[in-house]
């Protein structure tokens, strides 16, 4: 759907410094589309509402980890739902979630980590 930016913008390439040329970029409209495009892919479902630790999962090779809006995160009927198929940050009680940028950051380097390094 609507991305809130242009993928041409300048701060894109800005922040994708090198890396842009290295990847595809696939702008889909619809969560539907993208669970049709990746059908044998494992959903990784990443939110609060989830019960085990993002470095407690096991990551495969066709892993799609989805996160919500940064306001909103993911529906939790949906997370509750798929719990074993859902993970989270840990953190400290009382004390507000990363933000969503740092939340892909972490769980991704972990993923990289377990599958790579």
């Amino acid at each position: 759907g609507d991305l809130g930016f242009q993928l041409n913008d300048k701060f894109l390439a800005r922040a994708g410094m090198d890396y842009l040329d290295a990847i595809k970029i696939q702008h889909l409209h619809s969560f539907e589309a993208l669970l049709a495009l990746k059908p044998a892919w494992t959903l990784c479902y990443v939110d609060t509402y989830a019960t085990q630790t993002h470095s407690d999962y096991t990551y495969q090779l066709k892993t799609l980890l989805i996160f919500g809006s940064e306001t909103q995160g993911l529906p939790e009927a949906l997370v509750k739902a798929n719990l074993s198929q859902s993970v989270r940050i840990p953190m400290k009680e009382n004390v507000r979630s990363l933000n969503l940028s740092s939340s892909v950051a972490v769980v991704l380097y972990e993923a990289i980590r377990q599958l790579y390094l």
